[in-house]
């Protein structure tokens, strides 16, 4: 027997308060000699037995009264102890805990993990006072996402606790298990935790089953309840008991680092170019002053290879004057790094609500230069004379491009990987290519190549035609024929220019670099031609009789920038004017970004990359972060795998043999360094940075309308953790608060009654004479 508001026990002193109540009215009575009344006293001498017992059945019927409704709302509850005794079935506690990034939401010193573990500790203690056998199935979300494509034997070894029995705390199941909990650095939902569930309750029997999802239900949340709906639904048709646990309660103010990017423009060793980084407000206030520090590291090669020491550098704050609810404020940095190498940028924002996201890393591959590709068919190299005066105009000025030129052969005879090794490749003035060479650079471009082309005189328009190939070659339309623009009249500038990245710098009606360029003489499609619908065809710029002069597509990976004239002044005078040389960089920026956009990495992704079987030892060591992230290791020794008949091996950390599985080894936000030892001795570092996937930062919490909308047509328990303690009846036995309403029902109507008969009523008719005589 126990009472689950343990505190309002202390109510059953209120049952002494009817025997005080008699005690104090017999000591207000006094004796007092009357001899009407000896006759009264000896018929009351012969009743007085009956009337004590009448008087001491109501004195106990009040206080058993009281009793009663302290009880009630103490909330009895009992151990079914004959269930016990005859069938002996045992409860079994699934526990799904929640513990992504968003858990580590802090309040002062507490985060909403610690509230999580409380609501465990307080289920697992409900548990052990139970008579009945109870077991606990611990499983972590981070856990359960290992689980993907595992049989249930196998998954059992993700699950914290597994069917442990409960017979003392939580806190001693764990430190017998030798587990320790905390927060991760990943997002993840609950759906892969209650698959897994699902597959060892299907191999549980002759069990009571209960399910708890313990988690903060954020609003992002509220939509990946929606992958569970059909397998909670099977477990609730089996009979399993699913409650929700509530761990937040309140949404707190919190901003995060979403982005830190280089912008568009060469990277190469000496050169400086911007980094964009991005901050997002996702509370509800504005918030005004907002810092972020920049620091890079810098790990320089010597000649042999080799890494210098890191060097840090601290760079001038970014200060944002405020930030309105949910608005993402884009601020650039310049960086400059000195010598070629893989260098780390890393910005931080001051401590809030969710630290996890306050920090955000880059890791940025400097060569020493941009290698360009121009081929020019021309003796004179007249072209390639221009492109290579704007690339690389002087040793004063570094560009970081390394313009190289070739024959039209060598389209032909290159190997793909020859190609791959330009960040750009520009034609100029070529008549025509033979089916090899179009094969290779479609091949090129679609890999993630750039590919400028400047037409000219020598050009055959039936060639290029051939070239699109109705829009599968890498030629983004037709030629028809050259034709000359005609003189204007009206004043219009020749060229005009679209919104596009290229051409920032001539936007604008009244833009003087833009009016004085003259274009002469250009190839033209053929009549009313216009990009297909759905193609990645866009015109850039557009002569002034509408037909189109710079032409981009882009296939594959890939971009190609076709400019319909030529780039030296035989049909233009564009090579002259002062922004010939911005839009050329820009053209050159834009052309290689596909080269550097690398998809984001998150905490939890696989690092994956392949190394020369004839060059490297097949045994690589990675070191993690070691500033970031509870129990991060010092080392971790991966073999890579090789494979028959290929001169490269696999290198993966993250994933577990060739199932796919992720293993847990790039868990930790931050800096993972790779150092591969070359069978010469030498020894090569690659660097990889892992971020907190900023969709866990939205702290916004789901509703319970959200939640059962999510679910329906289910409707779990969903409960509070704070509030776990007096919600959490079903598995503590059986609750007399019903039955002890109607018997408090019972107990007072009897008091009425035992009242009514113990107290002296005269005859109607008596008291109607007395009524009278008076």
């Amino acid at each position: 027997m126990q009472f689950l508001h343990q505190p309002l026990t202390w109510a059953f002193f209120l049952v002494l308060l009817p025997l005080l109540i008699h005690l104090i009215n017999m000591m207000r009575q006094k004796k007092v000699q009357w001899a009407a009344m000896e006759f009264l006293l000896k018929s009351y001498k012969k009743h007085r037995r009956w009337v004590w017992l009448k008087q001491l059945l109501l004195l106990l019927l009040r206080m058993v009264a009281v009793a009663t409704l302290v009880a009630m709302l103490a909330k009895l509850v009992t151990k079914d102890e004959w269930t016990s005794f005859f069938s002996g079935r045992a409860t079994h506690h699934y526990v799904l805990l929640d513990d992504s990034v968003s858990m580590a939401d802090r309040s002062g010193n507490t985060e909403v993990f610690d509230v999580a573990l409380q609501a465990l500790s307080q289920i697992t203690a409900r548990a052990a006072q139970q008579s009945t056998p109870q077991k606990l199935t611990l499983i972590r979300f981070s856990q359960a996402s290992k689980s993907v494509n595992q049989t249930a034997v196998e998954a059992m070894d993700l699950a914290d606790l597994n069917a442990e029995t409960i017979t003392g705390s939580f806190e001693e199941l764990l430190q017998n298990k030798g587990s320790s909990l905390h927060v991760s650095d990943l997002a993840m939902g609950p759906e892969a935790a209650v698959g897994l569930a699902e597959s060892l309750i299907a191999d549980a029997v002759d069990e009571k089953r209960i399910l708890h999802v313990i988690s903060d239900f954020r609003q992002p949340s509220a939509s990946d309840l929606q992958q569970t709906k059909d397998a909670l639904g099977r477990l609730e048709n089996e009979g399993t008991e699913v409650r929700f646990v509530r761990c937040a309660q309140q949404r707190r103010a919190n901003l995060a680092l979403t982005e830190l990017a280089p912008a568009a423009g060469t990277q190469a060793a000496g050169v400086p170019f911007f980094v964009n980084v991005k901050v997002k407000n996702l509370g509800e206030q504005t918030v005004p002053q907002v810092l972020v520090r920049i620091k890079t590291v810098t790990y320089a090669k010597g000649p042999d290879g080799s890494e210098s020491p890191p060097q840090t550098d601290q760079l001038p704050d970014i200060l944002i004057n405020q930030l309105e609810p949910n608005q993402t404020a884009l601020r650039q940095v310049q960086v400059a790094f000195p010598a070629p190498g893989q260098h780390v940028i890393e910005a931080s924002l001051p401590p809030d609500a969710l630290e996890a996201d306050n920090r955000i890393w880059n890791v940025i591959d400097i060569p020493e230069g941009a290698p360009v590709l121009i081929v020019d068919s021309d003796l004179d190299q007249t072209g390639a004379y221009y492109l290579e005066s704007v690339f690389r105009p002087g040793l004063r000025t570094n560009t970081g491009i390394m313009p190289t030129s070739q024959p039209v052969e060598f389209l032909r005879d290159a190997s793909a990987d020859e190609l791959a090794k330009f960040d750009s490749i520009y034609l100029v003035n070529i008549a025509s290519l033979d089916e090899k060479s179009m094969e290779n650079l479609n091949r090129y471009v679609s890999n993630g190549g750039g590919l400028g082309i400047f037409l000219g005189p020598d050009v055959n328009a039936n060639a290029y035609s051939r070239w699109y190939d109705d829009g599968r070659g890498a030629f983004p339309l037709p030629l028809a024929t050259d034709k000359e623009l005609p003189l204007q009249t009206s004043g219009e500038p020749d060229v005009q220019f679209q919104d596009h990245p290229i051409f920032q710098v001539l936007l604008g009606e009244r833009n003087p670099f833009a009016r004085t360029i003259a274009v002469q003489r250009y190839f033209a499609p053929p009549l009313r031609w216009q990009p297909k619908e759905g193609s990645t065809v866009q015109v850039a710029a557009r002569l002034r009789n509408g037909d189109p002069l710079v032409v981009e597509q882009r296939l594959g990976d890939g971009r190609v920038v076709a400019f319909l004239t030529t780039v030296n002044p035989e049909w233009n005078n564009w090579a002259r004017e002062p922004s010939f040389v911005v839009v050329m960089l820009q053209m050159q920026s834009y052309l290689a970004a596909p080269l550097r956009d690398i998809a984001a990495r998150y905490a939890g992704s696989p690092i994956q990359l392949q190394l020369p079987t004839d060059e490297f030892a097949q045994e690589v060591r990675f070191v993690p972060p070691q500033d970031t992230s509870v129990g991060a290791t010092a080392e971790i020794k991966v073999q890579a795998e090789m494979a028959d008949n290929s001169p490269l091996m696999n290198v993966r950390l993250g994933i577990a043999g060739d199932s796919n599985q992720r293993s847990g080894e790039t868990d930790m936000r931050g800096v993972y360094t790779m150092e591969a030892i070359q069978l010469d001795g030498g020894e090569i570092r690659q660097r990889f940075a892992l971020n907190v996937d900023h969709q866990e930062s939205e702290l916004a919490l789901a509703s319970d309308a959200d939640i059962r909308a999510a679910l329906a047509p289910l409707s779990p328990a969903i409960l509070d953790a704070d509030k776990l303690i007096y919600e959490d009846v079903a598995d503590a036995g059986f609750s007399w608060t019903r039955i002890l309403l109607f018997a408090l029902l019972a107990f007072l109507l009897g008091e009425q009654w035992l009242a009514y008969s113990a107290s002296y009523h005269p005859p109607r008719s008596v008291a109607a004479t007395a009524g009278g005589l008076r």
